[in-house]
C-alpha cells in the first residue's frame, strides 16, 4: 500500500513541476521591451541615424518605441600650476580618461588664467676671475662688490642681478642671497652663490575638445516594444497584468489535475479504512 501512495505521490509531483516550467517559459518569452543600442564616433553620425522601425527576434515583432542620443563628455579641464605669466603656453593637445575607460587625445579650446600670485625661489649665479680677485663688477653702473663679503651684496642693485641672471624684472624680486663655493684653480677664483627672492606666478584651467578621438563615442539607444496578435489585445481587458489567457488555462488545468490527484488518495484511504474494519468485525 505505502508503495502505491509513493507512486501516486511522485507522479503528482512531477506534474506540477512539469507544469511550473511551462508557466515559467511561457512567462520569460513574453518579454515585451528591447533595447538596442548603436555606437557612432562622432554627434553628426549619430544625428542622421535612423533606427528601423521594427526589428524580429525569435519570430517575434517589434516596433520602434522611443530613440535616443546619449552624447558623453567632450570637454575636458586641465589646469596648470604655478606657470610664468610672460611665457606660459597650454599644449594644443592632451590626453584624457573617457567615461568608458578608453584614453582620447583632446585639441585645445580655451585657457583662462588666475590671479598672480607669488612663490619663493632661488636663483643660482657664478662669478669668476683673477685667483687674486677681491671684487667683481656687475651691472651697467660698474659697481665693485666685494667679493670676500660675508654674503653677496644686492640692496640698491636688484634690477643689476637679474640682468646677470637673464631674468624679466617685471616678475621677479630678489631679496637676498648667500654663498655656497669658494675655489681656485690655476689662476681662476670661482665663486658660486643663491640669490633668493619671489616670482610671480598664475594658474592656467585649459579646456579641450575630445570629441574628434577614434575612441570618443556617441551611443544611439532605441527601444521597442513587441507587436501582439490582435485576439491578444482582445482578451487583454479580462487579463491580469503579465498572465496570458493560455497561462491561465495551463494553470487551471493543473490544479485540476492536482485536485484529481489528491481526491483519489482520498478515496483510496477511505477504502482501505472500510476494508480493514470489515476484516476485524469477521474476526
Amino acid at each position: 500500500m505505502l508503495k502505491q501512495v509513493g507512486v501516486i505521490i511522485l507522479s503528482v509531483f512531477l506534474l506540477f513541476s512539469c507544469l511550473l516550467g511551462c508557466v515559467g517559459s511561457a512567462y520569460a518569452s513574453s518579454s515585451k521591451d528591447k533595447t538596442v543600442t548603436k555606437t557612432f564616433q562622432s554627434l553628426e553620425d549619430a544625428k542622421t541615424y535612423e533606427p528601423s522601425k521594427t526589428i524580429n527576434e525569435n519570430g517575434d515583432e517589434y516596433e520602434l518605441v522611443s530613440s535616443d542620443i546619449k552624447e558623453p563628455q567632450n570637454v575636458y579641464s586641465y589646469t596648470y600650476k604655478g606657470e610664468d605669466p610672460f611665457s606660459f603656453k597650454a599644449d594644443q593637445e592632451k590626453s584624457f580618461t573617457l567615461d568608458n575607460g578608453k584614453t582620447a587625445t583632446g585639441k585645445l579650446v580655451s585657457t583662462s588664467p588666475g590671479n598672480i600670485y607669488k612663490v619663493k625661489i632661488e636663483m643660482p649665479a657664478k662669478f669668476h676671475g683673477p685667483a687674486n680677485s677681491k671684487y667683481y663688477i656687475l651691472g651697467e653702473k660698474k659697481v665693485f662688490w666685494n667679493l670676500n663679503a660675508a654674503a653677496p651684496e644686492c640692496n640698491g642693485y636688484e634690477d643689476d642681478i637679474l640682468s646677470h641672471l637673464k631674468l624679466d624684472k617685471k616678475n621677479y624680486r630678489v631679496t637676498g642671497g648667500y654663498w655656497t663655493s669658494d675655489t681656485t684653480k690655476g689662476n681662476v677664483r670661482t665663486r658660486t652663490a643663491v640669490f633668493t627672492g619671489t616670482k610671480g606666478v598664475r594658474d592656467y584651467t585649459a579646456t579641450y575638445d575630445v570629441s574628434g578621438s577614434p575612441n570618443y563615442e556617441v551611443k544611439v539607444i532605441s527601444k521597442y516594444r513587441l507587436i501582439e496578435e490582435e485576439t491578444v489585445e482582445l482578451a487583454k481587458p479580462h487579463e491580469e497584468e503579465g498572465m496570458s489567457l493560455a497561462m491561465k488555462i495551463l494553470i487551471g488545468v493543473g490544479i485540476a489535475v492536482i485536485a484529481a490527484a489528491i481526491a483519489s488518495l482520498l478515496y483510496y484511504f477511505a477504502k482501505r479504512r472500510r476494508e480493514e474494519a470489515d476484516e476485524a468485525e469477521d474476526l
